[in-house]
């Protein structure tokens, strides 16, 4: 459980920073995690998180195309 919530606080962290990339890999192994927990409302975060770095990196590349 210990691993998971590090792995999902550091994730936040580069999330906050819009280190899009390091969030993306960081959501990804704590993922990997998810079949060693009991509280499930963890797994629910990270894949709303995941999917909310996957939304960003779709509006990066919208930006890109305009810019």
């Amino acid at each position: 459980m210990r691993n998971k919530l590090q792995q999902f606080e550091v994730s936040e962290s580069y999330y906050q920073k819009r280190l899009m990339t390091n969030a993306e890999l960081c959501y990804q192994s704590a993922l990997k995690l998810e079949d060693k927990i009991k509280k499930k409302y963890l797994s629910i975060k990270t894949h709303t998180h995941l999917e909310s770095v996957y939304c960003e990196f779709g509006q990066m590349k919208k930006r890109s195309v305009y810019t």
